[in-house]
């Protein structure tokens, strides 16, 4: 009834007559603002397109980007719940303050004076806003746009600290102990992260030093950045989105000013990071979350494994810009390499989060012994359905080229009830299952093989979906099939290299 009724008042005339047409021109913008990432997938609405305008570009860049804001002011200068949202406006202020100057520069007064009433617009209803409203969404960006207003922008220098303060008491509730982010995806992990840095910048030089807690956040998070990342430099797909830009990526760490190395453990966040040599894995050990920016994805137990820049085990993935239709399909248990029971989501799955039904009680354990790494996760999101318990087992060898594994399924009694442990494979993986059905080979881009062999089971090579780029792509999948009988079932495998 509230969010309702204040809806209505923002769209009246008279809230419009409110925020005014003053101008806002922003104070002198130092120019490294401009290297900080922003959140790419924020769309049109988000200005996102001004990312790649900077003092580089030419004349011909530099009118079509003006056409286009013209264009953009001219359909939404009124507030409007879609374009309006606290993490949008955010977003828009982040961008077009920092390039103030170089938009405006030469350009016919008529434009300047436009973007200069739509900065104050926006500006005024920003920090108007409640602070729920900015939390709602994503307050990094909503808060962090409202840094920038308030730092570069006259009419708002006396709103800054009050801003900075907000932020401060938002980080706790988003960033784990570990370092982790509340969505638990490596995208949003990343953009969370470039805007803290960005804060971080905004405030340097200016009134009010950068809270010890603000840089306390930007330490943690930035070697959980570096665990997230395969052996290309890019993104694992975990919990959804997508390989990611590894020259982003970089970019950001520098700016971080960290030199730790990748976490290991991130045990609130719920991932482990299994690395000997040139094997990485990646494990999913934690409880499932959904956000307003990521619906979650039932993918508990999940690995992904690389070998040097290659990438071998992978999920499915599901990145916004997928359709909608395949991205909930991408959610399922059967998308990620983790074990199904009878074809049922280990967490029940609903549009934009989860349903009643949860993987909760996730517990992990890792040890480590003369270099090789095991790690021990279990998760009772078939408890209520079939009393089953799912427990995974990884250990990696010290010399990365033998990864073991062992998937549990306990109950009370036999249950009867079908199991699929699936691992998807990279596009770019060959593979081709030996006589006897007892292994599989799977041979990297760079001709070396591996062989995938299983203790219990029929094996089976099946179609499958990698959406990690910019489109999906087909790729195989093996999956062992098998029958919880006993009260305690142990499907036991092993990737080790050939030759």
């Amino acid at each position: 009834m509230v969010k309702g009724l204040r809806a209505t008042i923002f769209a009246s005339r008279l809230y419009d007559l409110s925020l005014g047409t003053a101008a806002a021109r922003p104070d002198a913008v130092p120019a490294d603002v401009l290297g900080i990432p922003g959140d790419g997938e924020a769309g049109e609405d988000g200005l996102a397109w001004l990312d790649a305008l900077d003092e580089t570009a030419d004349a011909e860049t530099l009118t079509q980007a003006r056409e286009r804001l013209t264009a953009w002011i001219a359909a939404n200068r009124q507030w409007r719940a879609d374009t309006w949202r606290g993490d949008l406006l955010g977003e828009r202020l982040t961008r077009i303050v920092p390039r103030f100057a170089l938009l405006t520069a030469g350009a016919p007064a008529a434009f300047e004076a436009a973007l200069a009433a739509s900065l104050g617009r926006q500006a005024r209803h920003l920090l108007r806003l409640p602070a729920a409203d900015r939390a709602a969404v994503d307050p990094f960006r909503a808060i962090g746009g409202a840094i920038m207003a308030a730092r570069y922008l006259p009419a708002f220098k006396t709103r800054l600290a009050d801003m900075v303060t907000e932020l401060v008491d938002e980080i706790p509730r988003r960033v784990f102990p570990d370092g982790g982010h509340l969505a638990r995806q490596p995208a949003r992990h990343m953009m969370a992260l470039a805007a803290l840095v960005r804060v971080r910048r905004i405030l340097h030089g200016g009134p009010l030093a950068c809270p010890e807690l603000l840089q306390n956040a930007i330490d943690r998070m930035a070697p959980l950045l570096r665990a997230y990342l395969q052996g290309d430099g890019g993104f694992a797909l975990l919990n959804g989105g997508g390989e990611g830009d590894p020259a982003t990526v970089q970019r950001l760490l520098e700016l971080t000013e960290s030199r730790a190395k990748p976490a290991a453990s991130a045990p609130h966040t719920g991932f482990y990071r299994i690395q000997s040599q040139r094997s990485v894995i990646l494990f999913d050990a934690g409880a499932p979350k959904a956000t307003p920016l990521v619906a979650g994805h039932a993918g508990t137990l999940a690995f992904e494994m690389s070998v040097g820049p290659h990438r071998m085990i992978v999920n499915c993935g599901g990145g916004p810009q997928l359709p909608t239709s395949l991205r909930e399909a991408l959610r399922a248990t059967a998308a990620h390499s983790t074990l199904t029971v009878a074809d049922i989501n280990s967490s029940d799955l609903v549009p934009g989060g989860f349903g009643p039904r949860r993987a909760v009680n996730v517990t992990a354990r890792r040890r480590e012994h003369d270099r090789s790494i095991l790690v021990e996760a279990s998760h009772d999101g078939y408890d209520e359905t079939f009393g089953i318990s799912h427990r995974r087992l990884l250990y990696l060898a010290r010399d990365g080229l033998d990864l073991r594994g062992e998937d549990v399924l306990d109950a009370e009694t036999g249950t009867g009830r079908t199991f699929d442990i699936r691992f998807h494979l990279h596009p770019d993986v060959d593979a081709s299952l030996a006589a006897g059905g007892r292994s599989a080979l799977l041979r990297l881009p760079t001709g070396r093989g591996w062989r995938l062999s299983i203790s219990d089971g029929t094996l089976a090579l099946e179609e499958s979906i990698y959406a990690g780029g910019a489109t999906p792509r087909p790729s195989r999948q093996i999956v062992i099939t098998g029958r919880h009988a006993r009260r305690r079932t142990i499907t036991k495998w092993r990737i080790a290299r050939e030759g």
